[in-house]
């Protein structure tokens, strides 16, 4: 009897292995399922896009001086900043749209390309760079004072990679407390 036993010890365990290494399909009609594929390796990273650029742009008000009123010939001096608000340095194009009325004398900005209404710089991340437009006005023009506009566009490149960032403001002309009245003696 002992040897019995034994022979249904070892078929019984024999049953046992060989069950758990093979699968059995309990439904004849259906697939086993597909094993989990290997994961794939990159061979190349990819990095993260560089940040955009961000610019923005203020410009004062135009003050008019007193001698205005007297047909005076002054020079009156617009101010705008350029302020590159992100990170990536950027050339900045600032253009200014003088109003009829107005008329150009110069333009200047340190460490940056002046050509009329036209100014290119560089500009450092988070650094303000201050352009100045000295202009001429007409008389008459405090009846129906203009607007002009500053307009900036900042490009972090040249190439086909080149990302822009633009903004734009709005200025008007200051006249001081006048016009003069005149009185009768």
């Amino acid at each position: 009897m002992a040897r019995g036993r034994l022979v249904a010890a070892v078929v019984g365990g024999l049953i046992a292995i060989l069950s758990a290494a093979v699968s059995i399909n309990p439904d004849p009609g259906r697939a086993a399922p597909a094993p989990d594929p290997d994961p794939t390796v990159s061979t190349s990273p990819s990095d993260p896009p560089p940040p955009p650029p961000a610019v923005a742009v203020t410009a004062e008000d135009l003050p008019i001086g007193a001698g205005y009123w007297q047909g005076a010939a002054e020079t009156y001096r617009l101010t705008a900043r350029v302020r590159n608000t992100g990170i990536p340095p950027v050339t900045a194009t600032t253009r200014v749209t003088l109003p009829p009325g107005v008329t150009l004398v110069r333009s200047a900005a340190p460490g940056c390309d002046a050509d009329g209404l036209s100014v290119v710089c560089p500009i450092a991340p988070r650094a303000t760079v201050t352009i100045t437009v000295d202009v001429t006005v007409a008389p008459g023009l405090w009846r129906d004072p203009p607007t002009g506009t500053v307009q900036v566009r900042a490009a972090t490149g040249t190439g086909p990679d080149d990302r822009t960032a633009t903004d734009a403001t709005t200025f008007g002309l200051d006249f001081p407390p006048g016009p003069p009245t005149r009185t009768s003696t």
